[in-house]
């Protein structure tokens, strides 16, 4: 780089992107309490997307990773003001693509993401083997390929631990 460059940290850069373009897509949530699972927080107002049991993104003020939590109560204070109960998924959590198996059959022509048949999921914990997949993408024994940053790896979707509006939770083991 040239000496007239400066050098931007990973959270300045982070810093920018959420404060450009569309402010709505993030929100300052002041946190008020914690336990071993989740935590309550404060947001500035209850908007129609916080709903029980919607999937959310947290990062800490100070911090680089984003946590994956869901929203399990909706209230408000003693003075009035609006709060939400978190359920806190395991961390960290992976960004991952799954595709079906060569020789399964399914409907997840809907849920396609490119021509290859991969679909965005997240893993929550590898060490459980649970995964966040697109609603409609869960079929019990499914056998289907995992692509993420730990490698690529046959699993077959064993359980539904929970349906979203726009999600299902999934417990997978390795094929």
């Amino acid at each position: 780089p040239e000496a007239d460059e400066a050098i931007v940290s990973p959270m300045e850069t982070l810093n920018k992107l959420e404060s450009a373009g569309d402010r709505a897509m993030t929100e300052s949530w002041l946190q008020v309490d914690a336990s071993a699972g989740g935590m309550g927080v404060a947001p500035p107002a209850l908007l129609p997307r916080h709903g029980i049991g919607v999937l959310v993104a947290i990062r800490f003020v100070d911090g680089l990773e984003w946590h994956m939590a869901l929203i399990r109560r909706i209230g408000r204070d003693a003075q009035g003001r609006p709060n939400l109960g978190l359920q806190c998924l395991p961390w960290p959590s992976f960004s991952a693509m799954v595709r079906i198996a060569p020789g399964e059959n399914s409907q997840w022509s809907a849920a396609l993401d490119d021509e290859a048949g991969w679909i965005d999921a997240i893993i929550i914990s590898e060490d459980t083997g649970e995964l966040i997949l697109p609603q409609g993408a869960y079929r019990e024994n499914l056998e289907v390929d995992l692509r993420s940053e730990l490698g690529l790896q046959r699993i077959r979707l064993s359980r539904l631990i929970e349906r979203g509006g726009d999600f299902e939770w999934a417990a997978f083991d390795a094929v």
